[in-house]
């Protein structure tokens, strides 16, 4: 495992039996938590925890012995998006337990290991602090990191990285928030629809491609086509609110076609990136035309730009969820019905 000075350990592995990455960290946590991705068993947590965010919740699932605890802390605006960013992708795992923050993911994430994994580390830090807000943490005395044996997600014995691995991730940690633009000259051909402007706050663009009609469903591509859009992966928008189109959000599906990412980008910034195991289109909701939706609750905040909307389920009309920025932070709305949403 590698050590490192904020009281993280980092151990990668490529045995099949174990996973590619687990980091673990002290924190002055006094309850159990476990959130794994859907579908996937959960081995801690008794009860079932409902998060304030419903896309969260449509792609992991949160389980707690201390449920009343459990609510306290994800009530929190700043931990679920601290959870949000932690919990990446379909094979990431998160655990909080008595003293302890611990994340696995079952497969190595590539390309950006070391800004991927700085990521993390410095999520959790933040989740460590919340945490240590809880009523109680101060009984909570975080002793120095000796494990005995492996947690619930960690079975078996896990083999090193390289070396090479652990100085990449120390200088990641203390570079952490300088943005790792891609290298389009000498990385990889970016996939067809993907803007080099774009491209600089993307990462891990294989093997993903920017989503076209067919990928699109039939309820939405029909919802779309009676708002005079089209059904696309690239949307030009000014989620900013500072004016032009110079913001963008894509639609991307991998190549097998079992995952979408959603990803917004704009002003030399990155501000989503999450991996859905089902999202049956997107949309613009214009700025002037947000006051016409009819919300399922009042918004938080008035948005600083256009929304982008997101159809889970499209099928389903009640299934939609919008993103917002708001001072370049996520905030999100849900429609009553996205099919009676007017987009013109």
């Amino acid at each position: 495992p590698i050590e490192l000075s904020n009281g993280a350990q980092a151990t990668f592995s490529y045995d099949e039996n174990t996973p590619a990455l687990n980091i673990h960290m002290k924190a002055p946590a006094t309850f159990t938590l476990s959130v794994v991705p859907k579908g996937a068993r959960a081995t801690e947590g008794r009860v079932l925890v409902r998060t304030p965010d419903e896309m969260f919740d449509a792609r992991f699932t949160t389980r707690s012995d201390n449920p009343t605890q459990a609510k306290m802390f994800t009530s929190g605006k700043a931990v679920m998006q601290a959870l949000q960013k932690v919990c990446c992708s379909s094979k990431t795992f998160f655990t909080v337990t008595p003293g302890a923050v611990e994340l696995s993911e079952l497969t190595m994430p590539q390309p950006y290991t070391a800004r991927h994994v700085a990521d993390h580390i410095t999520m959790m830090g933040q989740l460590a602090r919340e945490l240590g807000e809880m009523p109680g943490s101060e009984t909570m005395k975080i002793r120095a990191m000796q494990r005995e044996g492996t947690s619930w997600i960690v079975r078996g014995a896990v083999a090193l990285g390289v070396i090479a691995a652990v100085v990449t991730v120390v200088a990641a940690t203390r570079e952490y928030g300088k943005p790792a633009p891609t290298d389009i000259g000498k990385g990889p051909k970016l996939p067809v629809g993907v803007l080099p402007v774009d491209a600089q706050n993307l990462t891990k663009l294989e093997p993903w491609h920017v989503a076209e009609d067919p990928d699109f469903t039939g309820a939405v591509k029909t919802w779309l086509r009676d708002n005079d859009q089209p059904a696309r992966g690239r949307i030009s928008a000014d989620f900013t609110g500072q004016g032009g189109s110079t913001d963008a959000a894509y639609l991307f599906v991998n190549d097998d076609g079992s995952q979408r990412r959603i990803s917004m980008v704009g002003h030399g910034t990155g501000f989503f990136d999450v991996t859905f195991d089902k999202l049956d289109g997107i949309a613009l909701l214009p700025h002037r035309f947000i006051d016409r939706v009819e919300w399922a609750a009042p918004l938080t905040a008035p948005p600083d730009g256009d929304g982008l909307v997101l159809v889970l389920d499209g099928e389903d009309p009640h299934s939609a969820v919008v993103l917002f920025l708001k001072d370049k932070k996520i905030v999100s709305g849900k429609p009553a019905d996205y099919q009676r949403m007017r987009l013109e």
